[in-house]
């Protein structure tokens, strides 16, 4: 088993400042976290490869590529954590006539994909396909001869393809994503670059190295303030400024729980949990959205 931690650890990184805004009277600093890959790492067949995302000794995702069944070859990406998870591909196939949906292995992202709460993920397919103990893990790859199989991965032959992942810092979840290269055959996965957003539950774009100021919107920046209390949820602001925007409440698995278009300056959400959990209050309006975590208790 092949360890690159250190190596990761060496590379060249910076990041850039985002505009802030206020919060149930609290100011959030956005930062992107940007990497690069200098030079290119390449991940071969037989190997293992730990990756550390945000340079805190805790191995993020691995790497392998491997011989699978049937004389096919595997791209596995694995976690020790099940709330770090990729982007699921998600698609059909027919058997006896009935059509079914599968959400099992790892997205090809383009440049300007959002990466964020919105999306289906995974990171536990069967263990079927699992023969290195991993407890949680999904394909990334799967390359055959049959062409029933290797159709359905979108990530043979990918040239800066992006993975879009999510993964725990503490209590907080993180988005980022992952640029990578994919042998056609399974030969090498090549790792060029990556970044993550550091405002946890806040969405990121595959390929964006920075915070642009651009999108911001200052009038639904301006005194929002959102907060909770109990099993309610409050959400105040300029009446104006607030007009037609979207709030969507999602759990810490990334799942919608509730979502509608704001009328006023003042709305107040009740969510039922009768043991108590966090939740993330995203608030839209164009381009400008606006995230805050609050703990519901009955």
């Amino acid at each position: 088993m092949t360890k690159n931690l250190q190596r990761l650890k060496k590379l060249k990184s910076y990041s850039a400042c985002a505009l802030s805004f206020i919060a149930a009277q609290q100011t959030a600093h956005a930062e992107i976290v940007y990497t690069n890959v200098d030079p290119d790492y390449n991940i071969t067949q037989g190997n293992v490869f730990d990756l550390d995302l945000n340079n805190d000794n805790k191995v993020d995702f691995i790497f392998t590529i491997k011989n699978g069944y049937w004389g096919s070859v595997q791209a596995l990406l694995a976690t020790d954590n099940p709330n770090n998870k990729v982007k699921a591909f998600c698609h059909t196939s027919s058997w006896y006539g009935n059509q079914y949906v599968w959400c099992n292995g790892a997205d090809a992202l383009d440049q300007g994909d959002t990466v964020g709460l919105s999306l289906d993920w995974t990171m536990n397919i069967s263990s079927y396909w699992n023969s290195n103990n991993y407890e949680f893990f999904t394909q990334l790859a799967n390359y055959t001869t049959y062409t029933y199989y290797g159709s359905q991965s979108p990530w043979l032959g990918a040239k800066d393809k992006f993975l879009g992942v999510r993964f725990q810092v503490n209590s907080n979840v993180l988005y980022g994503w992952i640029r990578l290269d994919v042998d056609s055959k399974l030969n090498t996965i090549t790792l060029k670059d990556f970044a993550y957003n550091d405002e946890p539950f806040a969405s990121i774009i595959a390929g964006e190295k920075s915070v642009s100021t651009s999108i911001q919107n200052p009038d639904l920046l301006k005194e929002l303030a959102v907060y909770s209390y109990g099993n309610k949820v409050k959400i105040i602001g300029n009446t104006q400024n607030l007009s037609s925007a979207t709030v969507s409440v999602h759990n810490l698995m990334g799942q919608l729980v509730y979502q509608t278009q704001l009328q006023n300056s003042s709305s107040e959400i009740e969510l039922n949990d009768e043991a108590g959990s966090y939740y993330v209050v995203s608030i839209q309006q164009k381009d400008a959205v606006v995230t805050k975590k609050v703990f519901i208790k009955n």
